[in-house]
């Protein structure tokens, strides 16, 4: 059968060109009950951004996409021939677009509607969903294609740096050029580390305090593994995304780092102004 592999916008696919041939359910940006954006179509990763910087009030909540969407986009997909559609969620999204999927399947009984429950966020889900697709698309079988999942999903590690815990200071403002980029003085520094799925909290509070060492930590746990390393960021072109990314160059040389914005739902999670770094192990490879 023709499938179709469909993740959520909030894991970040829209800033990211190559999973083009994976479909996406846009995510709703909602400031307020009259105040919503349709993710990059009326509000890009910048002017959200811009947009929590400078309104101290700013709470949005990321939401998932109307019936209304959702049938237009299943919709477009059944006309250009896919009968199955292969949805890649987090629990919380399968909660709440499974009912509405559901009903379109009913409706349209000609496609059929599968879904993986994924623990991970962010870009490793959107790789997932690319391999899932090019799979697919060499006739794979749903078990062969889900055991490809279950190892990745199990397999990829993020590390956030965050500065602060609510509210979340422009990144430039505390370091100092004399400094190495991952040094902060007098500043409470908190590392979210997400390790096979799992999240915790180190605060770093003495005073020229590195996170470097956690860096190393992370390149330590790649060494002997085929591995896909990426950044993830809400200011490109920081001192603190830039040393990520030097880090990573200087320990990949042949190999060309993927870096893409950070979406509004790990930022707002993780820290507003936070980046990070991760990798992912490669399958069968």
């Amino acid at each position: 059968m023709k499938t179709k592999v469909i993740v959520s916008a909030d894991t970040g696919i829209e800033a990211i060109p190559m999973a083009s041939i994976v479909s996406y359910l846009p995510s709703r940006i909602c400031f307020s009950d009259c105040e919503s954006y349709d993710s990059l179509l009326n509000m890009d990763f910048h002017q959200f951004n811009l947009r929590m910087k400078y309104d101290s009030l700013a709470n949005p909540e990321i939401k998932g996409c109307k019936e209304e969407k959702l049938k237009e986009i299943l919709d477009d997909l059944a006309k250009d021939g896919y009968e199955r559609f292969y949805f890649i969620l987090s629990n919380q999204k399968i909660s709440y677009y499974k009912p509405l999927i559901e009903k379109y399947i009913h409706e349209n009984k000609k496609v059929q509607s599968f879904y993986f429950q994924v623990k991970s966020e962010g870009f490793p889900v959107v790789y997932m969903a690319y391999e899932a697709q090019k799979l697919f698309e060499l006739n794979k079988s749903i078990p062969e294609i889900e055991k490809m999942l279950s190892f990745l999903d199990a397999n990829n590690t993020m590390y956030f740096f965050s500065l602060g815990e609510d509210k979340i200071p422009q990144i430039e403002k505390l370091i100092d050029s004399s400094l190495d980029p991952f040094e902060f003085e007098n500043k409470n520094v908190v590392l979210h580390i997400l390790k096979k799925n799992e999240s915790s909290i180190v605060r770093l509070k003495e005073k020229n305090k590195t996170i470097a060492p956690y860096v190393d930590v992370f390149l330590l746990e790649m060494d002997g593994k085929k591995v896909i390393p990426f950044i993830l960021y809400t200011d490109r072109f920081s001192k603190y995304t830039e040393s990520l990314l030097k880090e990573l160059e200087k320990s990949f040389p042949d190999m060309e780092i993927p870096i893409y914005e950070m979406p509004p739902y790990l930022s707002l999670k993780y820290g507003k102004f936070s980046c990070a770094i991760g990798y992912i192990v490669r399958y069968g490879k």
